[in-house]
């Protein structure tokens, strides 16, 4: 895997877990 790469899939990996983070986020404040 080249360094490339590597900041592609982190990059990736980031948004994933910030836009899971806002779903999550969003599903607790419709329920209240």
């Amino acid at each position: 895997m080249t360094y490339g790469t590597f900041i592609v899939s982190l990059t990736i990996g980031m948004s994933l877990i910030a836009i899971s983070g806002v779903v999550i986020e969003h599903k607790i404040k419709s329920r209240n």
